[in-house]
């Protein structure tokens, strides 16, 4: 391959902006940085207008589905939804240290699976911190449950392409609906996480604690406000825990449906948006306006630049450079074998250089091969398991990682890179690998039904 200028100012000002989002000199938020890179690629005219035109068209609409995902769930921890949750799961431990454990792992699985990561990772880290802190558990027996908590969050938005803004912008790439991503994956990710908790359980069991003590803790305790902390939290009716669930639930299947149906996922999401504060306005005097002020809109900034990043990458070679690389690992290999290999490349990119980009060029390189559907599919599968599991070896894999130890670290918990790793690196490769012949035993026992 032959190094032009341009291929050399893209690589340069990619790596340059990678490093700018992982160490957030200043303590600016990661769009900021994503989004200078993004102008200086445009200014250098490796992307053009009309690539941006084409890249806003490609994320849109899963950025307006993650966002009223977002809001949906601010909505509810204003209400005080899941400060009910968390109290709930205090009182279904029992005390016991090994079974917070398990419930803790559950919640961070479903509120991934109802909601989405990142927004999972903003709320239940806060809760959690707070809820540890009114418990017996002394300083090192805090890290499994908060450990074991983010990375099953990270992990959960495999199952469903609707938990993640990245793996909605890979089915607008690839061409896929979002029920053929559920129905081919739903099953063999959550296996994955399942598998994933276990080990982490075996790995971290001697420092959960059997049995704890715990008294009632305020939401309010902690000194850091994440993003998405309601300004006055309101006391939910109990009454109304069960109709709010039915309704998350359903939106769930409905946004699943919707592309069976033809409809927009983005429209969906903002009509649910606007029951739930319908329903909420008057009993728990919710603002629509200070709602809106408080939403993560840096994630569709973030998402935006990341992207004109990568198209800056694709412009100047290196995706075509990719393409022949899959090209010829798909051809000389089986296809556990290339699903495989697909899969931990797609997890050593996502450690790199974090796991947008790294699944954005793995999706350009994949969408310009020409396989069959079969092939196709499962190569798909591997980049979203090799992205959304195996991007979580490093802490800086994946934008959830880095909110998590930026939440960690504003409440005064320090975790070393030597005592996250030391648990990943046995864990995860493992459940990537393990993940993938899930993912293949249910494509045999489709074909062969």
């Amino acid at each position: 391959m032959i190094v032009t200028p341009g291929f050399a100012a893209a690589t340069i000002v990619f790596f340059f902006t990678m490093i700018l989002v992982i160490t957030r000199p200043m303590k600016l938020n990661e769009a900021v940085y994503a989004c200078a890179g993004a102008i200086t690629v445009m200014l250098l005219g490796i992307v053009s207008l009309a690539d941006i035109a084409e890249i806003y068209f490609k994320i849109e609409d899963a950025s307006i589905t993650i966002i009223s995902n977002f809001i949906l769930a601010l909505i509810l921890d204003r209400i005080g939804f899941f400060q009910l949750v968390a109290e709930y799961l205090i009182r279904l431990s029992r005390n016991s240290g090994p079974r917070l454990f398990w419930l803790t792992a559950g919640l961070s699985y479903l509120m991934t699976l109802l909601f989405n990561n990142d927004g999972c990772i903003l709320i239940l880290t806060p809760l959690l911190i707070k809820l540890l802190n009114a418990t017996s558990f002394k300083k090192h027996e805090k890290f499994p449950i908060l450990l074991t908590s983010a990375l099953v969050a990270t992990a959960s938005s495999a199952p469903i392409g609707v938990s993640n803004i990245v793996n909605l912008v890979a089915l607008k790439i690839i061409g896929m609906s979002l029920h053929e991503h559920v129905w081919m994956m739903f099953l063999p990710a959550t296996l994955g996480v399942v598998f994933l908790t276990f080990l982490l359980y075996g790995l971290l069991r001697k420092s959960i604690p059997k049995t704890f003590v715990s008294k009632p803790f305020s939401p309010d305790s902690s000194r850091f406000h994440h993003p998405l902390k309601p300004l006055n939290s309101a006391k939910i009716n109990p009454k109304h825990v069960l109709m709010i669930c039915s309704f998350i639930l359903g939106m769930r299947i409905i946004l699943i449906s919707s592309s069976m149906l033809g409809l927009s996922l983005s429209f969906l999401s903002i009509a649910g948006v606007l029951l739930l504060y319908l329903f909420t306005r008057k009993t728990y005097q919710i603002s629509m306006r200070r709602t809106l002020t408080k939403a993560p809109w840096h994630v569709f900034l973030f998402a935006f630049a990341m992207y004109i990043l990568i198209y800056g990458l694709n412009n100047v070679g290196i995706t075509a450079e990719l393409t022949k690389y899959m090209a010829d690992m798909i051809k000389s290999m089986p296809l556990a074998e290339s699903s495989i290999t697909i899969a931990l490349v797609t997890a050593a990119l996502s450690n790199l250089i974090n796991n947008h980009p790294a699944l954005m060029l793995m999706m350009m390189a994949l969408s310009d091969l020409h396989l069959n559907p079969i092939i196709l599919k499962a190569s798909y599968m591997a980049i979203i398991i090799g992205s959304d599991i195996g991007s979580l070896v490093t802490p800086i894999g994946t934008l959830a990682t880095l909110l998590w130890l930026y939440i960690l670290k504003e409440n005064g918990i320090k975790i070393k890179w030597k005592s996250y790793m030391k648990v990943t690196l046995l864990a995860i490769p493992l459940t990537v690998v393990v993940t993938v012949f899930f993912l293949l035993g249910w494509i045999y026992l489709n074909i062969n039904m």
